[in-house]
């Protein structure tokens, strides 16, 4: 098969392509991954690496043969990568040179997002008929351990914090915990009024039902809890942090929406400092970092 066939295959046997666009389309992940830092930029179709946060992203690497990826993870001996409308995982090599299709007997539909936790690759999987997160073993064949079908409308991503999962479910507006290892359903959280089904508020919903949550990822940062949610420019309760799910319940919490411009998506807290995607109409990767009591600004790349 020649380059250009595994390019279109999306079976990507090198990692650098130098052109692309200059700017950034809708980056979903901005964090550091097995001391590299990495931008999933999902409409771009590709992801970019660097040894540090650069603000020329025509310096970074770029990693291509992908369509829509919104995360990558790394186990300790490969990459992985949700290749969301190729409909698959990614499997790359530790040097970033090889890349195939997961060789796993599971079909996926929508992977949005990956965890690697106690030997096991964990996996958010939205449906027509709702999500499920999924349990892989990291052994050859991949196989399945267990999955749960849980009462989300679209699933975005999930957070690890202590031995829980926080499912965050977009369309329901919703907060699921989950054991880690059972993946049973411990409680859920958020407005009792049903959400959007389609994984968003149009602009005219988000005047109708201000308070609505519409959660993309949830995240502890010194000592709160932080939760994006898909809201537009201009709109309130983009970003916003709390102390506990049960206040976020209640409508108690600090909306920051003043730090962010586009619709804030996946979170990331290396070197003490919220790592942030913003994406649609505004999209850009930001730093946040508490100074003299206060949430400020810290770096852009655009």
């Amino acid at each position: 098969m020649t380059w250009v066939n595994r390019l279109r295959s999306g079976l990507l046997d090198f990692p650098v392509l130098r052109r692309r666009a200059s700017r950034l389309h809708t980056p979903t992940q901005y964090g550091y991954v097995n001391g590299l830092y990495v931008i999933v930029d999902c409409w771009n179709n590709r992801i970019l690496v660097n040894s540090s946060t650069n603000s020329n992203v025509g310096e970074w690497r770029v990693l291509a043969g992908f369509h829509h990826p919104h995360r990558i993870v790394y186990s300790g001996a490969s990459y992985f990568v949700a290749d969301t409308d190729n409909h698959r995982i990614v499997c790359l090599s530790p040097e970033l040179s090889h890349a195939n299709a997961l060789d796993t007997s599971v079909r996926f539909n929508r992977p949005h997002d990956l965890l690697i936790h106690n030997q096991t690759l964990l996996v958010t999987d939205s449906q027509q008929c709702g999500a499920r997160v999924l349990s892989l073993a990291l052994e050859p064949g991949y196989p399945l351990i267990r999955e749960t079908h849980i009462a989300a409308a679209y699933c975005r991503s999930f957070k690890l914090i202590g031995s829980t999962l926080y499912v965050c479910d977009s369309g329901g507006g919703r907060v699921f915990l989950l054991d880690a290892r059972t993946l049973e359903t411990l409680a859920s959280y958020g407005s009792r009024e049903p959400g959007a089904t389609i994984g968003s508020l149009d602009r005219k919903q988000q005047k109708q039902h201000p308070t609505r949550m519409v959660p993309n990822e949830i995240i502890r940062y010194r000592e709160r809890f932080f939760l994006t949610n898909y809201f537009y420019r201009g709109t309130r309760n983009r970003l916003i942090s709390f102390s506990s799910l049960d206040e976020w319940e209640r409508g108690h919490y600090v909306d920051h929406s003043h730090l962010v411009k586009g619709v804030p998506y996946f979170m990331d807290v290396p070197d003490d400092r919220l790592f942030l995607g913003e994406i649609d109409d505004c999209s850009r990767c930001v730093q946040i970092a508490e100074e003299a009591g206060e949430l400020r600004l810290m770096h852009i790349i655009e």
